[in-house]
C-alpha cells in the first residue's frame, strides 16, 4: 500500500494529522483511510519526542557553557594566585568593577567560541550569563569600594604621620596655619560625604593629640619649657590639657628638687650627709622636704657608687697593667711615675699613698739588706731566707707583735673570699711578713679556690644572723653575760673553721658541725645555761639551753646545701715524660693543671662529667695552655646566641677530611675559671646527655665526639691518648672515687 499512499509532510516537518489520498488513485474503502490516520499520529508522537531531546540538549550545552563561565569568574576573582581579591589591593584594586564588565563579556564570547553553541543554544546561554555574572560583580565591586577606603586611609594616615614628624622636629615652632589646612584637606578626603561638625571634630582632635606630642617633646628635655608652652597652648582640648598638666606637675617638682639637690652638693659636698639632711629638715617643710631629703640620698648613694666604679677600675688596671709591668717584674717605679698615674686619674689618691709608703719601704729594705750583707759578710749568706728577712725587719724598726698581728690576720681571712694574692703582695712590700711567709699564704689561698671560700663566707654569715636571732630581749643586767657568749661562740667558731683542710672529703659536713660545737662551747663557757631568753625561733621566754638544743636541731635537720668539692693536688697526676718538644716543661704543665683545676673538679662534679675528660679537652684544646684565645682554653666559638665579648683567631678546621687553615670567631672570658664553667654549660645541653653520668673515660669521649663537639675525626683517639699517657683517670679515683 506503500505505494499507493504518499506521506505528507508540513512546513515544520512534522507529520500531518491526517492521511491524504494520491489524487490519482481513489480511496478502495473506509477501512483502508482509517489505517492511514492512525499511522499519521503515530509521527506525530515521535515528533514531539525528538524536540523535548533537542530542547534537554540545548539546555545541557548551556549549563555547560555555564559552569565554564563560572569556573572562569572564581578565577579571576579568588584564586590564590591570580584572582584579583589577592592580587588587587588598595590602589590596584580601583577600577575592578569596570574590569570585570568587560572581562565578562570577552569570557561569555570566548565559551560560546569554544563550544561553539548553536544560534538558539548562544541566545539561552547570554540571558543565564548575565545572572551568573551579577554576584560576581557585586563581590568585584565591594571589594573594589573596600580596598579604595583603605588606600584613602592609608594614604591619608602617611599624610598625617609626615605633618606629625616635621612638627615634632622643630617642637618649638608650633603648629602653624597650613598644618591646619593640610590635616583639614586630609580629613575633608577621608570623611567625603560627612558632615563639616564630624570633618572639624576629628580635625581638632588630631591637632590636640599633636599638640600633646610636641608639649611632650620638649618635656622630655626642658620639662618647665613644657609646663609654660601647656599655658599657652589653644590647640589642646580640655582633657589633654587636664592629663598634660597632671602630668607636667610630677615632672616639674622633680627638676625643681634637682637644682635644689644640685646646689646642696655643690656647697655641702657628699661627704657629711646628716649635716645636710638637718640643713633640709631647717629650710624645706612638709612633702616637699621629704622629697628633696630623698633625692639628695640618691645623689650620695649615685656619688658613692661612681665613686667606688672608678677605684674599682683604678685598683684593676693597678694590678692587671701597672703592678705586671713595674713591681711584678722586679722593677721599682720612681715618686715620679707614681706621681704621674696618680695625676692622670689611673690610680687613685689611696693607692698612691700607699705605694707611696710601700716603695719607700721596700727602698728602705733593699738599702737595710745591703748594709746587713756588707757587714756580715759570709755569715749574711749562710741565713736561711726568712732569718734574712726577720733581721731586716727588726733593724726596720718591725716589731714581731706587729708582725704577728698582720699575719694573725692574713691567717683568719684566707678562707674569705675576697681575699687574693694582693693582700699578701701588699703585706710583704710593706715589710710586714716575710716572702716565705707570702708564698704559703698564697698556696692556701690557691688551694681553698673560690668555691669553698664562699662557702665559708655563707655559713659564717648564717651563723652570724641565728646569733642575733637566738637572743631577742633580756634585761639591762644579763646584756654582759650576752655580749660574752656571743664574742665566745664567734671565736670558737672562727678557731674551727681555720682549722679545717679544704682538700678533706668532709669538708662541708665539718663546717656545719662547727656551728654546733661553738654553740655548745660559748653556752656553757659564758655561764648562760641556766638563764632564760626570748627567742624568735619558738616565739617564747624559755631556758636558754632549750633555745640551743632547738637551734642544734635545726642545723641538723637543715639539708646539705651543696656537695663538697674536694680540692685536687696537681701533684698527685702522673704526668707523660719524654723528649716532645711540644708538651713544655713537666713544671710548666703541671702549672696549667694548679691553674685549671679547682674549676674542672668543681664543674665536673655539678654538670655530672668525669674530670678526666674536661681536663684532656683542655690540654688538647689549648696545648698545654700555651694556644689558648686569651682565657679560652677549649677554643668554643661564639654562636649567634653568644652575647659576650669575642675575639678573632686563626685556627684549623677538618674539611673533606684535611685540615685547613681558617678564621673564626671564639668566646672571650674574663678567667680561665669562667671558660671552663661555660664548657659546662654546653655539656648540660640535651646534646651531650649520653656523656654525663658516664663513668668510663672511653666512652665518655666517644660519646662527646659522636654528639658533634668537634669536627676532628680523630677528637676522641686523642683524648684518650692524653687521659692514659698522663693518668688523668686517676682524676676520677681521687675526686669520685672510681
Amino acid at each position: 500500500m506503500a505505494d499507493r499512499y504518499e506521506l505528507q509532510i508540513g512546513e515544520q516537518r512534522m507529520p500531518n494529522a491526517m492521511a491524504q489520498h494520491h489524487p490519482v488513485h481513489p480511496v478502495p474503502d473506509s477501512g483502508m483511510a482509517a489505517a492511514i490516520g492512525g499511522l499519521g499520529k503515530g509521527f506525530e508522537k515521535l515528533g514531539l519526542v525528538a524536540l523535548r531531546k533537542q530542547e534537554e540538549y540545548d539546555m545541557l550545552r548551556v549549563e555547560e557553557a555555564n559552569n565554564m563561565l563560572t569556573q572562569q569568574f572564581l578565577s579571576y576573582t579568588i584564586d590564590p594566585r591570580t584572582g584579583v581579591f589577592n592580587t588587587h589591593k588598595q590602589r590596584d584594586a580601583i577600577g575592578l568593577s569596570q574590569g570585570f564588565a568587560e572581562r565578562s563579556k570577552a569570557m561569555t564570547d570566548g565559551v560560546i567560541k569554544d563550544l561553539k553553541l548553536s544560534r538558539q543554544q548562544e541566545d539561552m546561554f547570554r540571558r543565564v550569563a548575565v545572572k551568573t555574572a551579577f554576584p560576581f560583580f557585586n563581590q568585584v565591586l565591594g571589594h573594589e569600594n573596600r580596598e579604595y577606603e583603605a588606600y584613602k586611609t592609608a594614604s591619608a594616615n602617611t599624610s598625617l604621620e609626615l605633618l606629625r614628624q616635621s612638627v615634632l622636629a622643630a617642637p618649638m615652632d608650633g603648629i602653624t596655619e597650613e598644618h591646619y589646612e593640610r590635616v583639614l584637606a586630609t580629613y575633608e578626603l577621608l570623611h567625603l560625604g560627612a558632615s563639616e561638625e564630624t570633618v572639624y571634630a576629628a580635625v581638632d582632635e588630631f591637632v590636640s593629640k599633636l599638640e600633646t606630642d610636641r608639649i611632650m617633646t620638649v618635656a622630655s628635655v626642658d620639662p618647665l619649657l613644657a609646663n609654660e608652652m601647656l599655658e599657652e597652648s589653644r590647640d589642646l582640648s580640655p582633657e589633654a590639657r587636664a592629663r598634660l598638666r597632671n602630668y607636667l606637675k610630677g615632672e616639674v617638682e622633680t627638676v625643681r628638687d634637682q637644682e635644689i639637690v644640685r646646689e646642696l652638693v655643690e656647697q655641702f659636698g657628699t661627704d657629711n650627709p646628716v649635716k645636710v639632711l638637718e640643713h633640709i629638715r631647717d629650710n624645706y617643710k612638709g612633702v616637699q622636704g621629704d622629697r628633696i631629703a630623698s633625692r639628695y640620698k640618691t645623689a650620695v648613694s649615685e656619688a658613692t657608687y661612681r665613686e667606688d666604679s672608678l677605684r674599682k677600675q683604678q685598683e684593676d688596671y693597678f694590678w692587671n697593667d701597672y703592678y705586671p709591668r713595674t713591681i711584678g717584674a722586679d722593677i721599682l717605679p720612681t715618686e715620679e711615675e707614681l706621681r704621674a698615674e696618680f695625676e692622670a686619674g689611673r690610680i687613685s689618691s689611696e693607692r698612691h699613698r700607699a705605694e707611696l709608703g710601700r716603695l719607700r719601704t721596700v727602698q728602705d729594705w733593699n738599702t737595710t739588706e745591703k748594709t746587713l750583707s756588707r757587714r756580715m759578710g759570709t755569715a749574711w749568706n749562710n741565713l736561711t731566707r726568712t732569718q734574712q728577712d726577720e733581721m731586716i725587719m727588726r733593724h726596720m724598726g718591725i716589731t714581731d707583735e706587729q708582725r704577728q698581728q698582720v699575719l694573725n690576720d692574713l691567717q683568719e681571712r684566707v678562707g674569705d673570699p675576697s681575699m687574693t694574692s694582693r693582700d699578701t703582695s701588699d703585706a710583704r712590700r710593706a715589710g710586714l711578713i716575710t716572702r716565705d711567709e707570702e708564698a704559703q699564704l698564697n698556696n692556701i689561698i690557691n688551694r681553698y679556690g673560690p668555691e669553698t671560700r664562699e662557702m665559708k663566707r655563707v655559713e659564717k654569715a648564717r651563723f652570724e644572723t641565728d646569733l642575733e636571732e637566738m637572743y631577742q630581749y633580756g634585761s639591762a643586767s644579763n646584756m654582759n653575760i650576752r655580749r660574752n657568749f656571743r664574742n665566745m661562740a664567734r671565736r670558737k667558731y672562727d678557731e674551727i673553721t681555720a682549722a679545717l683542710r679544704p682538700d678533706d672529703k668532709n669538708f662541708e659536713e665539718k663546717l656545719m658541725k662547727a656551728k654546733e660545737e661553738a654553740l655548745l662551747y660559748a653556752v656553757d663557757a659564758s655561764g648562760m645555761k641556766g638563764s632564760r631568753a626570748y627567742t624568735r625561733r619558738i616565739n617564747e621566754y624559755a631556758p636558754f639551753s632549750k633555745v640551743i638544743e632547738d637551734q642544734i636541731n635545726a642545723y641538723r635537720e637543715e639539708p646539705t646545701r651543696g656537695r663538697h668539692i674536694p680540692v685536687f693536688d696537681p701533684s698527685d697526676i702522673t704526668l707523660e715524660s719524654g723528649q716532645r718538644s711540644d708538651l713544655g716543661s713537666t713544671s710548666d704543665r703541671r702549672a696549667f693543671l694548679e691553674e685549671i683545676a679547682p674549676s674542672i673538679v668543681q664543674t665536673a662534679n655539678e654538670i655530672d662529667v668525669l674530670p678526666s675528660v674536661i681536663a684532656a679537652q683542655a690540654i688538647l684544646e689549648s696545648g698545654w695552655g700555651k694556644s689558648r684565645i686569651g682565657n679560652n682554653i677549649f677554643g668554643v666559638k661564639a654562636g649567634r646566641n653568644w652575647n659576650g665579648s669575642t675575639r678573632t683567631a686563626k685556627t684549623k678546621e677538618e674539611q673533606d677530611g684535611v685540615l685547613v687553615d681558617t678564621e673564626a670567631t671564639f668566646r672571650d672570658y674574663d678567667s680561665v675559671g669562667e671558660s671552663i664553667r661555660d664548657l659546662g654549660r654546653v655539656l648540660s645541653g640535651n646534646r651531650y646527655t649520653a656523656v654525663r653520668g658516664e663513668k668510663d673515660y672511653a666512652a665518655a669521649v666517644r660519646a662527646l665526639h659522636a654528639a658533634g663537639y668537634a669536627t676532628d675525626s680523630q677528637y676522641a683517639k686523642k683524648l684518650i691518648n692524653i687521659i692514659e699517657a698522663n693518668k688523668l683517670y686517676e682524676l676520677d679515683v681521687k675526686i669520685i672515687g672510681l
